[in-house]
């Protein structure tokens, strides 16, 4: 029974197998040599509990590593350097650009206004059930997609695959302990952690960042710092 359960979890090392239909077609057919196990044979059953979760764990890690690759490629960027809060219009020097920050114009509004703005973006609450962008078909019709765009696919693809594997170790191993660590694993992994960028959440009331300062410092900000930084400002 060993050898037997393990060579069908081995099937799982494959390349280019699809994880939910190998499930589907081959182990939840033997999901009663698993409980047999479970009752019968502790030590072989955690074998191939710990073989499982290592394996699976792997292969999503390697999956959404190279699914978040393809989708930075993608971005649409949102705006460029002549856009950014307090950029110099012309000379003047460092005490002109404190002034742009505050700068408004009486008539149409500048490309930096418009940046700010939810234009169509907001089309994107109404898709939220839509399914995750395939980043070779969008690289194929030249298409770029927004920051929201590429967030709601990442976390549509981690949320469909989050359901499936939970549903999934709860019929065939008949706990949910196998899934907690099977995406402990994998959540540990550089791919998905915060590191500096969940110390944001600590200095929220910060003032905002001046831009022509960050730049004679030659200072680099994460995505986060920045719409924070936005955020600042439009509220002052």
């Amino acid at each position: 029974v060993r050898e037997f359960v393990l060579q069908k979890v081995y099937l799982l090392r494959r390349p280019k197998t699809n994880v939910q239909i190998l499930q589907q077609s081959s182990l939840l057919k033997n999901k009663y040599f698993v409980r047999f196990l479970r009752q019968h044979g502790q030590d072989v059953y955690q074998e191939v509990r710990s073989e499982y979760v290592t394996i699976v764990s792997r292969i999503y890690t390697s999956h959404f590593r190279t699914y978040l690759s393809a989708m930075e490629k993608l971005l649409l960027p949102a705006a460029s350097q002549a856009d950014t809060l307090g950029a110099q219009e012309g000379g003047g020097g460092p005490a002109v650009n404190m002034l742009n920050l505050f700068k408004k114009d009486g008539g149409a509004k500048s490309s930096t206004e418009q940046v700010f703005q939810l234009g169509e973006r907001g089309a994107l609450l109404l898709d939220l059930d839509k399914a995750p962008v395939v980043p070779h078909m969008a690289e194929a019709e030249n298409r770029k997609f927004t920051y929201e765009v590429i967030f709601r696919s990442v976390h549509k693809l981690l949320l469909d695959t989050a359901s499936s594997e939970f549903f999934f170790c709860l019929d065939f191993f008949e706990e949910e302990g196998v899934f907690k660590e099977l995406f402990a694993a994998m959540i540990q992994e550089q791919v998905f952690q915060l590191g500096e960028r969940g110390a944001l959440l600590l200095d929220l009331d910060k003032a905002p960042v001046v831009p022509h300062m960050a730049e004679a410092e030659n200072r680099k900000f994460t995505y986060e710092e920045c719409a924070q930084a936005t955020a600042g400002h439009r509220l002052l």
